[in-house]
C-alpha cells in the first residue's frame, strides 16, 4: 500500500501543484500547516518546496481559500477539522 501511495505523490508531483491565487492574503497558516515544513513564505506568497506529500492541510486550512492544487480544486469544498489549529 505505501508503493501505492508514493507512485501516487510522484505522478501528482510531474502533473500540476499548488498555488495560491490573488485572494491571498500572506496570513501564514499555509506554512504553519505544512507538517513537512515545505511552505515558505516569499514576499508575502506561499511557495512550495519538493517535499510536498498532497495532505491538502494547506489547501483545507486557508482563511481566503485562495490555494488551489491545479484546476482540481477551484470551487470544492475545503473540510475544517475542529481539533485541528495550525501552528500546533
Amino acid at each position: 500500500m505505501r508503493f501505492i501511495g508514493l507512485c501516487f505523490c510522484f505522478l501528482e508531483k510531474q502533473c500540476c501543484g499548488e498555488d495560491a491565487t490573488d485572494e491571498c492574503v500572506s496570513c501564514g497558516k499555509c506554512a504553519a500547516s505544512c507538517p513537512l515544513n515545505n511552505i515558505k513564505l516569499v514576499e508575502g506568497r506561499p511557495v512550495w518546496g519538493d517535499d510536498c506529500t498532497h495532505c491538502m492541510a494547506c489547501i483545507n486550512l486557508c482563511p481566503k481559500q485562495a490555494i488551489e492544487y491545479g484546476e482540481k480544486t477551484v470551487g470544492k469544498f475545503r473540510h475544517k477539522c475542529p481539533r485541528y489549529k495550525a501552528g500546533t
